[in-house]
């Protein structure tokens, strides 16, 4: 997924099997369809943004694990009643 076709055209040179553009595309509806549903069970957040960070919440799996890799500089709100109900895991990286 990301917001640049070039990028994403080298995503499927790479072996990728679905791409997203997330600028043009309902990112999160794609993941549940493709995932019939179930979400990812691993998100790897890089966009560095509050709008990604809550995507990768309603991308991830139940007992998922979204992995922050890009660095928020801002208050992100979420409904953290998800995290615990359906045990979803957030991680940081360096």
């Amino acid at each position: 997924m990301d917001v640049v076709d070039s990028k994403l055209k080298t995503a499927v040179e790479f072996g990728a099997s679905h791409t997203i553009n997330s600028r043009t595309e309902n990112a999160v509806e794609i993941i549940q369809q493709v995932t019939t549903g179930r979400g990812a069970d691993y998100v790897f957040m890089t966009a560095g943004s509050v709008e990604a960070v809550k995507q990768s919440l309603q991308m991830v799996a139940p007992r998922g694990t979204v992995v922050i890799v890009g660095v928020v500089n801002d208050p992100v709100p979420l409904f953290l009643g998800d995290i615990p109900i359906f045990e979803k895991n957030i991680i940081g990286t360096k």
